[in-house]
């Protein structure tokens, strides 16, 4: 146990002395604390002061052989301030030459073109139309049957109440912080764990494994590793996270009253111990896979290589998250939140969205465990095998094959 302090102690004071990880920390905490007071300088959230109106975009439009009503022009362009033309070539001059946003072409009473100088994803405006022309004629043949359209829309309008009581757990609510959840497992495993292989491989190469077989057991180098990494990854990310809570809580008034409520309520004591849970412990095996990784090869470049098909494994596991994510209860996810190597990020979202059994989520933490434990037996033995080889980069399966049939 003293070794093991000794290695951990070591690596940790090492690594959080050096200086890029200090200014990465810094840089990106100070970028996210900029980030949340976004909100207090800019009207991000399309808030509008009371004492101004939004001023409209300019639509331009032609009539052709006044197959249209110029008295109904303001009632269809509800959406800008409309800007008759002449012609066609005159309405499309004017967009060119950026008179007015877009315009349209009225060729009947149920028939237009729409004119766009670039058109956007997000455009609506034709829809818009389409839905306000095809009132117009609705209303023209309600009043041709002699029925007021007053009372035809009085009628459709009814206005109902409801009350929305949940047993269970909200999943619009759980979104918010399931979705940051995922994306911070994501950034430790994949940003940190490549450094701990790395780590591994430079004391490889430099023969500085050799010296330290010497000093203390393999277990304890490797343990001591990982646990260091494990700190030093967790102090970095939520510093960067406690900077963006700090700038919220700030900046809180500037936020929409739904969106703070949407943030506070999907957060619970209950998920914030799962969260935590499955990260440490989902950390812990894939750094514990990163060393043994980083012990299989004897150069440091030949790391990116190695640790790639762990790469895909995990960045598999988050794929499959985010696709399901919008369905907690689906098989798929439910799957991906028993199997150890996708848990630690698909547990998390699953049980912030919806209810999950006791059993299961048992079932789910003593797998994960289980399995962190044979893979940091293994990564030791490979890790101990790392210093009589020093040729060729050896292959994960074969020495594991190799280890177990040394160990009958």
């Amino acid at each position: 146990m003293k070794g093991l302090f000794s290695v951990f102690k070591f690596e940790f004071l090492n690594r959080i002395s050096q200086k890029s990880i200090k200014f990465t920390t810094i840089l990106l905490a100070l970028i996210i604390l900029a980030v949340t007071f976004i909100p207090r300088f800019f009207d991000v959230f399309g808030k509008e002061d009371d004492t101004t109106s939004k001023k409209l975009p300019k639509i331009g439009y032609f009539i052709e052989n006044n197959s249209l009503k110029e008295q109904s022009i303001n009632e269809l362009i509800n959406f800008g301030e409309p800007v008759k033309y002449d012609s066609e070539n005159s309405l499309k001059d004017a967009i060119e030459n950026d008179e007015v946003n877009s315009g349209y072409v009225f060729i009947s009473t149920a028939s237009f073109k729409e004119i766009t100088k670039n058109t956007s994803l997000y455009n609506q405006d034709n829809l818009i139309l389409k839905e306000n022309l095809s009132k117009i004629l609705r209303n023209e043949k309600l009043n041709s049957e002699g029925i007021n359209p007053e009372i035809v829309d009085e009628a459709s309008n009814q206005e109902i109440s409801f009350e929305s009581i949940s047993l269970g757990k909200n999943a619009s609510s759980g979104f918010i912080f399931a979705y940051v959840g995922m994306f911070v497992v994501y950034m430790i495993v994949l940003l940190f764990g490549n450094s701990v292989a790395t780590l591994v491989a430079r004391e490889k190469s430099d023969r500085t494994m050799e010296i330290l077989i010497t000093t203390t057991s393999s277990k304890n180098l490797i343990i001591g590793k990982v646990l260091a990494s494990t700190l030093i990854s967790f102090i970095q990310v939520f510093t960067i996270l406690a900077a963006g809570v700090v700038g919220f809580v700030i900046n809180k008034s500037f936020y929409p009253a739904d969106l703070i409520k949407l943030v506070t309520d999907g957060i619970g004591l209950d998920s914030l111990a799962i969260f935590l849970l499955f990260t440490v412990l989902g950390c812990l095996l894939y750094f514990f896979l990163y060393a043994a990784f980083g012990a299989l090869v004897s150069k440091v470049e030949e790391v990116g290589n190695a640790t790639m098909p762990l790469q895909f494994i995990f960045i598999g596991g988050f794929f499959i998250t985010a696709m399901f994510m919008q369905t907690p209860d689906s098989i798929q996810l439910k799957i991906a939140s028993l199997v150890p190597f996708t848990s630690p990020i698909s547990f998390f979202v699953r049980y912030n969205m919806t209810n999950v059994p006791i059993y299961e989520t048992i079932l789910s933490v003593v797998l994960l465990i289980a399995t962190t434990i044979i893979f940091a037996f293994i990564s030791i033995k490979i890790y101990r095998m790392g210093t009589l080889n020093y040729g060729n980069r050896m292959g994960f399966f074969k020495t594991v094959k190799k280890l177990f049939e040394k160990e009958k």
